[in-house]
């Protein structure tokens, strides 16, 4: 997979579908755009794959529902680099070595959204880095959007908020002290984290993948019956 930043190498974003070649638009708006699709509650998850993949690849592509999911899957974990080796080291098994289900998987947290924080990461991005954003539009890179955000330095806001949302409240503070961290907490609050999201693309997948199981095999039922 290639969604980590290896600067010994050039930048690949060629996919391989079936004996296909495709370009996946790695440019950081178009993966924050397909970010925003999957929290939107509006749309149903069957049409998330099936826009998330146009979103992706710039094109609509002709296979059946079923192929569609694992298509989706596997973008994904490109996306959102989640099929590496020390992925799958933490993975928790049952007894008869099999994964336990997503509930019971350990998922670090996240102190940020790039949704909700895009205000604070425009203005960090420009204070730190001097770059515009919109500007870099269709151009910078989500790897290299990624590898300028982890290394914002402490004096920008985003990095600020971030260590606000992980602000413990001291046990020796004030009444005072706790109450201005709560409300400092309070007011940086996010509804989601980025990695709800990206787990939430996992958990539509592999639901998507569970759904189209089950009816093959009501089909399979009713065409024994017939």
């Amino acid at each position: 997979m290639f969604s980590k930043l290896d600067i010994s190498t050039q930048l690949i974003s060629e996919v391989y579908i079936g004996d296909k070649e495709y370009t996946i638009d790695m440019a950081f708006d178009n993966i924050l755009r397909f970010i925003r699709l999957l929290g939107d509650e509006k749309i149903t998850d069957a049409n998330k794959i099936k826009i998330g993949i146009e979103i992706l690849l710039d094109e609509k592509l002709d296979y059946d529902f079923e192929t569609l999911i694992k298509i989706f899957k596997q973008l994904i974990a490109i996306i959102f680099d989640t099929d590496t080796e020390e992925a799958k080291d933490d993975v928790a098994y049952d007894l008869a070595g099999n994964p336990l289900p997503a509930e019971f998987q350990k998922k670090e947290k996240e102190y940020y959204s790039l949704t909700e924080d895009a205000q604070y990461i425009f203005s960090s991005f420009k204070h730190y880095y001097g770059i515009d954003l919109f500007e870099e539009q269709g151009e910078l890179d989500w790897r290299k959007f990624k590898a300028y955000l982890n290394d914002l330095g402490s004096e920008t806001k985003f990095s600020e908020v971030v260590k606000i949302r992980m602000m413990e409240i001291p046990a020796d503070a004030t009444e005072a002290e706790k109450n201005d961290i709560r409300q400092l907490k309070a007011a940086y609050a996010l509804e989601g984290s980025q990695n709800d999201i990206e787990n939430g693309a996992l958990d539509l997948a592999q639901k998507q993948i569970i759904a189209q199981k089950m009816y093959d095999e009501m089909m399979r039922k009713e065409e024994e019956n017939e």
